[in-house]
């Protein structure tokens, strides 16, 4: 599995509405994400935990960072 993070660094030149999701794909499936992250803040960083691959943290541009655990769902 692939985590994908992107933030548009020069926030304030962002697009109204730009989408602050993130992604993890499936590399056997990679036609759709397999689940969408949704931070409260677009995510700068991304990275699985090395010793449980459920779980990942991640840096948002607000200076917060948030902790997923895939079996749980989107939100932090």
């Amino acid at each position: 599995k692939l985590a994908v993070a992107h933030c548009e660094l020069e926030f304030q030149r962002a697009p109204r509405g730009m989408s602050t999701h993130s992604y993890i794909w499936n590399l056997e499936k990679p036609n759709k994400p397999e689940m969408t992250l949704k931070p409260i803040s677009p995510l700068v960083c991304l990275e699985y935990n090395p010793k449980d691959s459920h779980v990942l943290v991640g840096g948002c541009f607000n200076g917060l960072f948030g902790f997923w655990d895939t079996r749980k769902g989107s939100y932090p």
